[in-house]
């Protein structure tokens, strides 16, 4: 009823707490009547998922204009516990970025 579930699926989408990550993502939209839109996604610069036929519109004037972010626990209960996630230096762009290092 509302969209498709893409598991990224590689061993290193599993984070281990209390270590910062560079997440990016890329969608590029499809064109209206194929199923060549794309979906990638890098860890630390590590692609760990790359899908190239997805068909997520069916008309032209359908164009990316917002972005939302959703977290998740798993599962339809709420967590036992509290849990923080910490977010930042969050970039929107419209050509590849690159992930952010600070030597430590």
């Amino acid at each position: 009823n509302y969209g498709q579930v893409i598991p990224w699926g590689d061993q290193l989408s599993a984070r281990e707490p209390g270590k910062w990550y560079s997440i990016e993502q890329r969608l590029k939209l499809n064109t209206p009547g194929l199923d060549d839109g794309i979906l990638e996604a890098w860890i630390n610069g590590y692609k760990v998922f790359s899908k190239h036929d997805l068909n997520v519109r069916s008309v032209e004037k359908l164009k990316i204009e917002k972005i939302w972010f959703n977290f998740y626990f798993g599962g339809t209960s709420k967590p036992k516990h509290d849990f923080n996630l910490f977010i930042d230096n969050i970039v929107i762009a419209s050509t590849y970025i690159g992930p952010y290092f600070i030597e430590q």
